[in-house]
């Protein structure tokens, strides 16, 4: 049976993801009111903030992309939920549920409801997850596309799976490019598994690829003609810059596949899982790991079954029937493949390594294979049962005080908290503000959206007069500029 405390805890911090947005993470970084922005003036007029009619990507700053399930997603969201610093970071936050929802309902199918529910119950106090889930910007998307499109492919009827889920995979490569290399990775093994189990649906096959290739063809083209790819290609470990400048006596395959598996081995330091986690604060609280408490008992649990397993011959459940469409064993050894799937598009990029966001799509299949840990120690009786709640219950407290107390007071820059704290004040005209409005016309724009009231084009006209010297509260009576671009 499973224990009380399980779905509570789940409920509790998928909740938790609502709360405080506008708190932690403090300020509202370039990347969030420039994505708010782009919201705004879709919803609104149809075009980017830069006046791009129905723009498939959008390029942000340091060769970013925003990405179309984000933009018109989330067009559509500040259309209902207003276009507040908390409605916008509510979309990871919906979107970060929806991967755990998901991810319960695909395992239930796989393997049963109990490694399911242990499985979302991991998913949800990851501190990995958690981090992603309150930023106002694309990657959260990618995994649960990813996990929803896992879920469309066990359903029962063939031909409308597969067209469900290769829509949700291509969707989830559009979402963020370290995708395009997980998610074919992924459907690659998911397909290896079904037709060594003789279940592979030849018609959901064809409907899956059929569905994918058709989604995925403005993305195909894009690519093709190098239009999103541009700053990966300057990051990874195979640019020749990169290569000519650091191979040194080694061939370039050698150097390439050393500098990869360097990488790879970098994200599973001690450091990064159990300490600080991620080196850069606008991906981890920096006090923590990127494994939480609960997370650190099950790679102990882990442990000492693999001595079990080689003293004492036991783990003989880990092959038994799970109740599910797969033997619990299939699918541990699948999601042991999905987490190295999503870390190799970090491992793959020279910079920033280890790295979570780039390997963001790991975080599901990591929950899954340490949910199927916790249910078997729980199996041995109240007292492991106990011994996973103390850890949940501590694991809890700590990280919540660590993210909403003191998780806020992090570097000033890093968030643009004094952005966000001039541009909000209510009396604009001073030097500090015209400064602030010539490095950051966009925060700028949305600022005086939230507080003015002003919209996508007035917004412009109010940069352009601002930085001019005109009173900025004289822009909302102004009916004869047009919408320069900042």
């Amino acid at each position: 049976m499973l224990p009380w405390f399980v779905p509570v805890l789940t409920i509790g911090w998928l909740g938790l993801r609502f709360v405080g947005l506008e708190h932690s993470p403090p300020g509202f970084y370039g990347d969030e009111f420039r994505a708010a922005l782009h919201l705004i003036c879709i919803g609104e007029t149809g075009e980017s903030a830069y006046r791009e009619r129905w723009p498939v990507f959008i390029r942000g700053a340091g060769g970013g992309l925003y990405t179309p399930p984000f933009l018109y997603f989330g067009a559509v969201w500040a259309k209902l939920f207003g276009y507040s610093i908390a409605s916008f970071r509510a979309i990871a936050a919906f979107f970060s549920v929806l991967t755990i929802v998901a991810l319960h309902r695909w395992v239930r199918r796989a393997a049963g409801p109990e490694i399911a529910a242990w499985s979302a119950f991991v998913a949800a106090l990851s501190p990995w997850s958690f981090q992603f889930s309150r930023i106002a910007w694309d990657p959260p998307l990618a995994p649960a596309f990813l996990v929803l499109g896992l879920w469309a492919w066990f359903q029962a009827r063939a031909v409308p799976a597969g067209l469900l889920s290769g829509a949700l995979v291509a969707l989830a490569m559009y979402a963020y490019p370290p995708m395009r290399i997980q998610a074919p990775l992924v459907f690659g093994a998911l397909f290896v598994v079904e037709l060594a189990r003789r279940r592979l649906r030849a018609r959901a096959f064809v409907a899956f690829a059929l569905s994918s290739t058709l989604v995925a063809l403005p993305l195909l083209l894009y690519t093709f003609i190098g239009e999103i790819n541009q700053r990966g290609m300057t990051e990874a470990v195979f640019s020749p810059e990169f290569v000519n400048a650091n191979r040194g006596a080694d061939s370039p395959i050698v150097f390439i596949v050393k500098t990869t598996l360097a990488n790879f081995s970098a994200h599973f330091s001690p450091g990064y899982l159990f300490f600080t986690g991620d080196a850069n604060a606008f991906y981890s609280t920096q006090r923590i790991g990127e494994l939480g408490f609960v997370e650190v008992l099950a790679v102990g649990i882990g442990l000492m079954l693999i001595l079990e397993r080689i003293f004492a011959g036991s783990l003989r459940t880990a092959g038994n029937g799970s109740g599910g469409a797969w033997e619990t064993r299939q699918l541990v050894f699948f999601c042991c493949f999905a987490v190295l799937a999503g870390i190799l598009p970090a491992a793959l990029c020279y910079t920033g390594v280890p790295h979570a966001l780039r390997s963001i799509g790991a975080w599901p299949f990591q929950a899954v294979v340490f949910g199927f840990l916790l249910s078997r120690f729980a199996r041995r009786g109240p007292r492991a049962v106990l011994v996973i709640l103390a850890v949940a219950v501590l694991h809890s407290a700590y990280f919540a005080h660590a993210y909403f107390v003191e998780y806020p007071k992090v570097d000033d820059s890093l968030f643009h908290v004094s952005l966000k704290r001039v541009l909000s004040a209510s009396e604009l005209d001073t030097r500090e503000a015209h400064r602030a409005a010539l490095v950051a016309p966009e925060a700028f724009r949305y600022f005086r959206i939230l507080e003015d009231g002003l919209d996508c084009r007035t917004s412009a006209v109010s940069v352009a007069r601002f930085l001019r010297g005109i009173p900025h509260d004289d822009v909302a009576h102004d009916e004869s500029g047009s919408s320069p671009q900042p």
